[in-house]
């Protein structure tokens, strides 16, 4: 519940009090995604274009993801390589798998979009991961 609460807070915010009090993660959205929130639906909290938004930074932020793994692979030895690439695949399996368990037994709309929240959370965790492995 805290976390709904922060969410629908975050939402409500101004612009210049949400920017001072964004986590690393969250300093992590894009431009578009804030615009997107911005936008009449999601700033009434409709979910279905909360949800919209959360995806579609999704989407933006796993191609940011793919950079990086992309980097970090290139300095890597073969065996590092694979090591890496090992532990992508698990990552990726298990993702939603994390969200899911995290809300699990919740009912109501809010869940998509806290599911919507972790996974886009959780895609950004793993861009700083890689960016920071070595």
């Amino acid at each position: 519940m805290r976390k709904s609460m922060f969410l629908v807070g975050i939402i409500l915010c101004t612009p210049a009090f949400a920017a001072h009090s964004k986590s690393a993660i969250e300093q992590r959205y894009s431009h578009a995604y804030d615009e997107c929130m911005s936008q009449e639906d999601a700033k009434n909290g409709v979910t279905v274009a909360l949800v919209n938004c959360l995806r579609q930074e999704d989407e933006r932020q796993d191609l940011v993801l793919n950079e990086a793994y992309k980097l970090v692979m290139t300095r890597l030895t073969p065996e590092q390589k694979t090591t890496l690439r090992d532990l992508e695949r698990t990552w990726v399996k298990n993702r939603i798998k994390v969200c899911e368990n995290k809300f699990a037994g919740q009912d109501g709309t809010m869940v998509n979009i806290e599911l919507a929240n972790c996974s886009l959370d959780e895609t950004i965790k793993r861009t700083i991961f890689l960016e920071n492995y070595k």
